[in-house]
């Protein structure tokens, strides 16, 4: 194998590990690399900026029905889906299957229930539809 090859197969091992963007292991990946490029004897420019990040919060939702009886149960939240106010959020409840459009009609100002997490094109359509939480 020649230098190159054996210089990318080590940075890739080296590597190999999880990482997030904008996450904690970001930073060595920064000092390796950087300590890599000093040893070829090449000084890095280093851009330092911010990125947006999120962190889930669980929660506990409470629900009241029509005759005012009151159910509570865990919720998770869903990453750069935005926050709600400080006090919550307050808006009818519907359920809407699969996020069938016929079923999205209704939806506007409501705080939806699907049968699965949504993929990012459902994601789009309840925005569209102007769901308030989901």
């Amino acid at each position: 194998m020649s230098n190159a090859g054996t210089r990318a197969l080590t940075t890739v091992q080296a590597l190999d590990f999880e990482r997030v963007a904008g996450g904690p292991q970001d930073i060595k990946i920064v000092e390796y690399l950087t300590k890599q490029l000093r040893n070829m004897g090449i000084e890095p420019q280093l851009q330092w900026f911010p990125m947006p990040r999120y962190h889930v919060i669980r929660a506990l939702i409470s629900i009241t029905e029509s005759d005012d009886r009151e159910i509570s149960f865990p919720a998770t939240g869903y990453g750069y889906s935005g926050s709600t106010p400080p006090g919550g959020v307050t808006a009818p409840f519907l359920y809407v299957e699969n996020g069938d459009d016929m079923l999205l009609d209704r939806a506007e100002g409501c705080i939806v229930l699907l049968n699965t997490p949504p993929s990012r094109k459902m994601y789009r359509k309840l925005i569209e539809a102007g769901v308030v939480g989901f």
